[in-house]
């Protein structure tokens, strides 16, 4: 039988967020190519306005050869800047998960290690915290065992 997954917002405040991110990036992407060809258009129409000259044409080969390094280059900077945005929120998202493998771990040999804390902006806070419940429920358990095991 195959699982199907009905819930779809699993950890709301953290997938609004990092939806957030991402949708306000790609809308200020998505305003810079209308200026850029709302000001070709304006180019092109002061130049028909003026009468095509040879010089003209020239200049226009020039600003197409222009237009298309800058928007080359501005393709290649919101790349790099979206990496660095994807590295900075995916590390806010692996660096819980793996301190929480390591206490995960540690306690499988029997080492109930102390209190897991996160970093203030990290997130899955409440993984943290069901860790902290569960071994101090162990701990009590095993306490409790060893002393009926002594009586």
């Amino acid at each position: 039988m195959r699982y199907k997954r009905s819930i779809f917002l699993i950890n709301r405040r953290f997938q609004f967020r990092f939806s957030l991110y991402v949708c306000s990036w790609l809308f200020a992407l998505s305003l810079i190519y209308p200026l850029i060809i709302y000001s070709l258009f304006d180019f092109f129409t002061r130049y028909i306005e003026a009468g095509v000259e040879h010089q003209s044409i020239a200049a226009l080969h020039q600003t197409r050869g222009e237009l298309v390094w800058l928007l080359i280059l501005l393709q290649v900077l919101f790349l790099g800047i979206t990496l660095l945005i994807s590295i900075f929120v995916s590390h806010r998202i692996a660096g819980p998960l793996y301190k929480l493998n390591r206490y995960l771990k540690e306690a499988a040999t029997g080492n109930l290690q102390g209190d897991l804390q996160f970093r203030k902006s990290d997130h899955f806070k409440e993984l943290a915290e069901s860790y902290n419940e569960m071994v101090n429920h162990v701990q009590e358990k095993l306490k409790t065992n060893d002393s009926v095991n002594r009586k």
